[in-house]
């Protein structure tokens, strides 16, 4: 049975691994960690560039993550333009404000797509799939167009004056 690598098992394997990183003189790291230089050879090439490969992946999840917080962010704020702009009788502003939120979905649903694939290498998720979360906006966006376009047509406004339809299955 092989013997676990001293590195790996090292307590100040953190501070080891950052210094091979910043290609600190192995003869230093050896007085330092009461190491051999053998072992953080066999370290540096076997499983450092496992962990290398690992932080690199935390990284890009977390600036993945980021990016998807602003993104709700700002569709949570295009919802409220839109909620505002109803309110002020401002089809217009509705109008972009829908234009807005749908292009926000769409993002939403990219990403979402994006990582899906990622994982599974299957690129079109079913709406089963996506995450409550999302299958909530999209049905809430598809409740609030359905209520304004019903509002307009009763209130004299021609079928038809929107720029596009939603349409959200469960």
């Amino acid at each position: 049975m092989a013997r676990p690598c001293s590195i790996c098992t090292h307590l100040e394997r953190a501070a080891l691994d950052a210094a091979l990183v910043a290609n600190t003189p192995r003869t230093r790291l050896e007085a330092a960690f009461g190491v051999t230089e053998q072992s953080l050879a066999r370290h540096a090439a076997k499983h450092l560039p496992l962990t290398l490969a690992r932080a690199a992946d935390v990284a890009e999840v977390a600036r993945a993550d980021d990016l998807l917080a602003q993104v709700q962010r700002l569709q949570g704020e295009t919802l409220a333009v839109l909620e505002a702009a109803k309110a002020a009788g401002n089809l217009a502003g509705v109008l972009a404000a829908v234009d807005r939120a749908q292009k926000g979905v769409a993002l939403m649903g990219t990403m979402l797509a994006g990582a899906h694939a990622a994982r599974s290498l299957d690129p079109a998720p079913e709406a089963a799939e996506l995450p409550g979360w999302v299958r909530e906006e999209l049905r809430a966006l598809g409740e609030r167009y359905a209520r304004g376009r019903t509002e307009r047509q009763s209130d004299g406004g021609r079928p038809g004056d929107e720029t596009s339809v939603v349409r959200v299955s469960r």
